[in-house]
Order: structure tokens, then sequence, then C-alpha cells
């Protein structure tokens, strides 16, 4: 197997670097970095963004496979890195990164989601939002073919809230059924969702007469991560 020349190698170092862990539990043991680095990527490349509690924004994705896996990671770009991995509203490990916080749910297995990875990418691969080489392309800004409604809205209710950044009929326009999607707009942020959806989330989210209307909730549970990671990295002063 050939080098990396110098500057791949060191790209690709400092890239996995902030997901270096720190007293990672035994059963976790084999994600080094370079798996991390692996997990978090696919999260983020192939995860539809949303924000979430804390300001912080998330790419969240369903992976397909027979056990139900769900991922959520901040982008790369990101000073503090936060990956979910399965339901983080049951019994998780909370492991410290170099850059930021690893949260597991204790009932997954590694070798469950590798499989599930496995399975997502080879989708991917097949519409073109992989390469051949293995480079995963971001769906929310280069993505090759129409994306699986089924996979991003996969429950009843699942709902994002939209980065402002964003145009709101590009992003129906990436799935492959945008006819079945809808933007509600509230005065903070937007939320993307199923039509079907549309008055139940709305329904939901009344303000009592003479209230301030209500912010829909952001029901992924990467509020005790970021608890967490807000008391281990404190905002830096400017």
């Amino acid at each position: 197997m050939g080098k990396f020349p110098i500057s791949a190698k060191e790209t690709f170092v400092s890239s996995i670097s902030p997901l270096t862990p720190y007293d990672i539990p035994t059963e976790l043991g084999e994600l080094v970095p370079p798996i991390l680095f692996n997990i978090h990527e696919l999260a983020s490349r192939f995860g539809l963004e949303n924000y979430a509690e804390g300001g912080i924004t998330l790419r969240k994705l369903k992976l397909l496979g027979q056990t139900r896996i769900h991922l959520a990671a901040t982008v790369l770009t990101h000073d503090e890195i936060l990956l979910f991995v399965g339901d983080s509203n049951r019994d998780a490990w909370h492991v410290v990164l170099k850059s930021g916080m690893l949260t597991w749910d204790k009932s997954l297995k590694p070798n469950d989601l590798f499989q599930a990875m496995h399975k997502t990418d080879e989708m991917m691969t097949q519409l073109g939002n992989r390469e051949t080489s293995g480079r995963r392309r971001d769906v929310m800004t280069d993505a090759e073919a129409r994306l699986p409604l089924d996979l991003y809205f996969d429950e009843p209710g699942k709902k994002y809230a939209l980065n402002p950044k964003h145009d709101s009929q590009t992003l129906r326009n990436r799935f492959d059924h945008p006819e079945e999607l809808m933007v509600l707009e509230y005065p903070a942020l937007r939320i993307l969702c199923r039509r079907s959806d549309a008055v139940v989330i709305l329904r939901e989210n009344m303000a009592p007469a003479g209230s301030k209307p209500a912010v829909p909730s952001q029901r992924h549970s990467s509020s005790r991560g970021i608890e967490v990671l807000r008391r281990l990295f404190p905002p830096r002063k400017p």
C-alpha cells in the first residue's frame, strides 16, 4: 500500500484528532478515532440538517438495516463535535472526546451500527450520492440524486427545523416525492414536514390566546449531551 503524501496524511490526522475519546467503556473499545471519524462523516454528510436545543445545528439520519438506528452529528467545521448514536432517551454512555462528546445508546452493539452503515452506504452508492472511491456527497449541498423521503421522514410527526440559509423549495426538490412535503412558517424558524403531519404539528404547537406563538419542540434528545458538553467546554469569551 502506498504511503499518504505528507500533506494528505497531516490533513487526515488533523481530521480524526478531535474525535479522540477519553476513558471509553470496554464495550466500545473498538471505536478508535478513525472509526469514529467514519461514523461522524456518514452522519454529517448523509444527515438532514436540523436545529437542536442550545443553538447547535445537527445532521440527523436513520440508517438502513434490521436494527433501527438513528445518528445525529454536528458538522466537522464546528469547534465542538457532538455525535449521537441510537436512542439517547435510553440509558447511554457519554464519552468525552478531545473536542466534544459521543452519546451512545447502551442497547446498541458497535457491530449493529457497522452493518447499518454498510447498508446505508450501499444505497447511497446506488443513488449516486456516494462515489465508487468511497467519497460521500453532502446531501444538503451536493446530492446527485433524489433522496428517499421514507428514509428521512420515517415516523409520524417527523420534522426538521430549517436553517434560514436554505431555500425551502430547493430542499423539498431534493426528495423523491417533494409534493408530499411542506414548510410551516414560525416567527423564529421554519419546519419541514410531511403534508399529512402538518395539521397535527400545528395543533401541538398552537399557543393559548394572548401568548406568544409556540416554537416547535425538537424531539431528538440532544439536550442532555449538549448540557454535559457545555459544562466541559464553556463558551469562549470574545
